[in-house]
């Protein structure tokens, strides 16, 4: 009102909290990502090979797909304690896992 917007969404942003998404899915290895941000349009994360095992790293590499559905366990502290979802990835960057 008056030329003042009302903001419509949230977005968090990580930063050096303790914030992380656990990628899963069936007859693969569990995958674990930092997470970066998240809104309600959802969330961005970095899969780091020096968290994960190499090869672990390199199944999801060849495993991910856009608009495939997986399932996500979004630790945010003290936003959000170990939500359990199903997600969809929307995109990825192949010098990265996730």
């Amino acid at each position: 009102m008056f030329g003042r917007q009302m903001r419509s969404t949230v977005r968090l942003k990580a930063g050096d909290m303790n914030a992380s998404v656990i990628l899963r899915r069936m007859n693969a290895p569990l995958i674990m990502c930092d997470l970066l941000d998240i809104s309600e349009m959802g969330c961005r994360c970095l899969a780091r090979v020096r968290i994960n095992d190499w090869s672990d790293s390199e199944k999801w590499r060849e495993m991910l797909r856009s608009g495939e559905l997986y399932e996500a366990e979004i630790t945010f502290d003290p936003y959000i304690p170990f939500i359990r979802l199903p997600v969809e990835i929307r995109s990825t960057d192949r010098k990265s896992v996730v």
